[in-house]
């Protein structure tokens, strides 16, 4: 926890949920990707953290 947790959560977004919410809305497999999108949230690096 603490300011480098909240560092590294912002970077983890920014990055891993743009790029899933890119390919979601792309139609890129929007099943596998909503899945996914599921999965990252319930796997939060905060919760674990």
């Amino acid at each position: 926890c603490g300011s480098g947790a909240v560092l590294t959560h912002s970077y983890w977004f920014s990055s891993s949920h743009l790029r899933l919410a890119v390919r979601f809305w792309s139609g890129l497999g929007p099943d596998q990707d909503f899945s996914v999108w599921i999965m990252i949230l319930f796997n939060d690096p905060v919760q674990s953290g």
